[in-house]
């Protein structure tokens, strides 16, 4: 249980300030984020919600979710940055990543819960000879973490899962999802 605890107050100070787009021909910062930890968001979000004044967050509706946005991965001792547009009807679309390049993308997003803005990106991406692999495989993850809007800043944070059926699921890291306005254009 401490160990668990643990890892996840270290996620919550590694996701703080954490938000890069690959915008233009490279990567630009975003503004930091306030340094909130996890739970004191879920507290303010919860204020909002019921109108609370000066908490800084909004509420979230359904409406705001679909768009385009920056997905940061944290995985043991890397991280990647893949742009993505999340559909109305529950589809993903994948644009540039700075990561390893798939031959082919799966993906579905959904809120679990209104209640809590529980969100969850289940991705299964292929990689093949296509992409100069020389042994085919398929890498699975499911992000599952919380909706956020501080002050029209809408991000989505949590935890990197490898599902295993008939055992306990696998945490290799964290995510972040931070909403972007647009796909850049691509120059080449």
């Amino acid at each position: 249980m401490k160990s668990i605890a643990l890892r996840t107050l270290t996620a919550a100070a590694c996701l703080v300030g954490m938000s890069e787009a690959l915008l233009g021909n490279g990567m630009a910062r975003l503004a930091p984020r306030s340094p909130r930890s996890a739970f004191a968001v879920r507290a303010l979000k919860k204020k909002a919600d019921e109108g609370v004044q000066g908490t800084g967050l909004e509420p979230v509706t359904l409406d705001a979710i679909p768009g385009y946005w920056e997905l940061e991965e944290d995985e043991n001792d890397s991280s990647m940055h893949t742009l993505v547009h999340l559909l109305p009807d529950g589809d993903v679309e994948f644009g540039r990543t700075d990561g390893p390049l798939p031959a082919s993308v799966q993906a579905r997003w959904r809120v679990t819960d209104e209640a809590t803005w529980a969100f969850e990106l289940s991705v299964k991406r292929h990689f093949s000879e296509e992409v100069n692999v020389k042994f085919p495989y398929d890498v699975e993850r499911v992000y599952r973490g919380y909706i956020e809007d501080d002050k029209g800043l809408r991000t989505v944070s949590g935890a990197i899962v490898i599902p295993e059926p008939g055992r306990d699921d696998i945490n290799p890291g964290f995510f972040m999802l931070t909403n972007v306005p647009e796909f850049p254009e691509d120059t080449e």
